[in-house]
């Protein structure tokens, strides 16, 4: 048991791919991070990663220059966050104008776009050579550098871990960190104070779904450059998990990122190898997101959430 645990860090493929799903998760727990901060529970990040990838790979399959990797790349993070931070701020007005709850309408929306886009994406973008529901591919300058081949390891953890350094500062060291915090704890509070409650009910939701928006982007360009029918699928709930386990803090995002990879490097290796289903794994993320969700309640106690 104790040489099956330790596999995941003997094998170069495996540890790779664990780096690289922490990678990616890391962006997906940011989001739905900055979103709690700001008191606002986002569980549109489902739809808001598909969505933001797909368009995002549209748009560098069809109108940002090929011959000119950096500026598409960027470009294509700038619609990704775009993207999904349009999707999420639907959610925003609807509670700011109407008080509808953004904890359902999130979700409610971000399905709903995830079915809107496997639609779009079979119709219109779908690559008929391919054995798969897929788009056409990219071109290969844009994907990220490979590290630690055949793994799907890349260049994109450094910028992961950059960003987890830049939203600890603007959340920790910023006024509109500060802004967002008394928001969060009491917008009643927060509104006797002279906050914009406009800004602090929008704003985060925007800055949540665009970091799923880049999750979902990374994700396509670590991989094979394509954008593949539901292949981010659970990455939406696992940013849940990883944002639970963090309390709050990002800088907690790496390890909370890192112990979600592990298991499902763990399952993986059960299932290739035989030992056990692979969907074990998903039972122990279930079980992790069950305890955090209840103590992470208790914590609140009675403030509505």
């Amino acid at each position: 048991m104790f040489e099956f645990l330790l596999q995941p860090f003997t094998n170069t493929y495996f540890l790779g791919n664990l780096f690289a799903y922490t990678s990616i998760l890391i962006l997906s727990g940011l989001g739905i991070l900055v979103a709690y901060r700001g008191g606002a529970f986002n569980l549109g990040g489902e739809g808001q990663i598909y969505f933001g990838a797909f368009v995002a790979t549209i748009f560098g399959i069809y109108i940002f220059p090929h011959n000119v990797a950096v500026i598409s790349k960027v470009g294509m993070f700038f619609v990704a966050f775009l993207a999904g931070g349009l999707l999420a701020v639907i959610s925003g007005y609807l509670r700011y104008l109407y008080k509808i709850s953004e904890f359902i309408s999130t979700f409610l929306i971000g399905e709903s776009f995830v079915i809107i886009t496997n639609v779009i994406l079979r119709t219109y973008f779908h690559d008929p050579h391919s054995g798969i529901t897929a788009t056409f591919s990219l071109p290969k300058n844009f994907l990220f550098k490979k590290i630690l081949p055949p793994s799907i390891l890349s260049t994109s953890i450094f910028i992961s871990i950059f960003l987890i350094i830049c939203v600890a500062i603007l959340l920790n060291r910023s006024i509109f960190g500060y802004e967002l915090r008394m928001f969060g704890y009491s917008p009643k509070f927060a509104f006797y104070g002279g906050i914009d409650l406009k800004k602090q009910i929008i704003l985060p939701l925007f800055l949540s779904g665009g970091f799923l928006g880049l999750a979902g982007i990374f994700g396509i360009l670590s991989r094979d450059g394509r954008f593949v029918h539901g292949f981010s699928y659970g990455l939406g709930w696992d940013g849940i998990v990883v944002s639970l386990l963090s309390r709050g803090n990002p800088y907690w995002i790496v390890p909370s990122a890192l112990l979600l990879a592990y298991i499902k490097i763990l399952s993986q290796i059960g299932g290739i190898y035989g030992l056990f289903p692979s969907e074990i794994g998903e039972v122990i993320k279930a079980i992790i997101f069950l305890m955090v969700t209840v103590g992470t309640f208790s914590y609140l106690g009675e403030k509505d959430v």
